[in-house]
């Protein structure tokens, strides 16, 4: 999460060699980024066998943070708040 935090707080984030000539590479970017996310939070509630409520707990984490990340680039220049 610090890391997702660090990056938007750039006003400019560098390109990633192959997605920068994507029409939607910072969609894949922002997909992976928040894979990555959702694999440690899952990993942070794991026990033996994976619950129903792991799984709602995962993605609910996960989608809090995006949409709290998303608002904080409202305030950082050349940045937009983007739900999609």
């Amino acid at each position: 999460m610090a890391l997702i935090f660090f990056l938007s707080s750039q006003s400019k984030l560098p390109d990633v060699p192959g997605l920068a000539d994507i029409e939607w590479g910072d969609k894949i970017e922002h997909a992976i980024a928040y894979a990555v996310l959702g694999s440690l939070i899952w990993r942070a509630l794991s026990r033996t066998s994976p619950a129903w409520w792991q799984i709602g707990a995962t993605v609910a984490l996960a989608a809090a943070y995006g949409l709290s990340d998303e608002s904080h680039q409202l305030l950082v220049p050349n940045r937009a708040f983007d739900m999609f």
